[in-house]
């Protein structure tokens, strides 16, 4: 039993492992792409994203893999998919009523991509953890590594360095955007 749940850590951690690899080995280029400052609007995005993806899905999805049968199962992944989207929805709205409060420039990204980006992270813990339930250990290590690649890719295709008007709002978006695109593929 030990030596299944070893083999299993070890599975997920090579995914996560080769997928960083990659991250680290594009990073040259995408420091050259982009200025200080999308790194700087970058930093914002993860750190409210990751606190609204801690709480999204109330972390209903923990216990799915914990559940003795499969309906029990299918009914925390309903409950934790419409928690996240009540969750989310929530965010944008607060997200849109936000700037008439508070300036800052960077809000414009933040009105699309933030609620987009906790509900795709959020869809996709939920169903990882489902995935986790049935034994998938090699297909989320798959898509671990498949999620940092794309989300590098979708870096170095964003633009790149802030030169002009339309190319600082483009050069923002493509670290966000890169971000997002990270966590959308579930492996199922």
């Amino acid at each position: 039993m030990l030596e299944k749940i070893f083999r299993a850590a070890a599975i997920l951690a090579s995914g996560t492992m080769a997928g960083q690899l990659f991250v680290v080995a594009i990073s040259p280029i995408i420091t050259r792409l982009y200025a200080p400052a999308d790194f700087g609007i970058f930093g914002i995005y993860a750190a409210v994203l990751y606190m609204a993806v801690s709480v999204v899905s109330l972390r209903y999805e923990v216990a799915i893999p914990l559940t003795e049968n499969e309906s029990d199962a299918q009914c925390l992944v309903v409950i934790s998919a419409f928690v996240v989207l009540v969750v989310s929805s929530c965010l944008l709205s607060a997200i849109l009523i936000l700037p008439h409060f508070y300036e800052f420039d960077g809000w414009k990204i933040f009105q699309y991509t933030l609620p987009v980006g906790v509900c795709v992270v959020g869809l996709r813990n939920v169903l990882e953890y489902y995935r986790l339930r049935g034994g998938g250990h090699r297909g989320i290590a798959k898509t671990r590594m498949q999620q940092a690649m794309g989300g590098a890719i979708v870096q170095v295709g964003g633009i790149g360095k802030s030169r002009g008007n339309w190319l600082d709002r483009w050069a923002d978006r493509g670290v966000v955007l890169g971000y997002v695109s990270n966590a959308e593929s579930v492996g199922l």
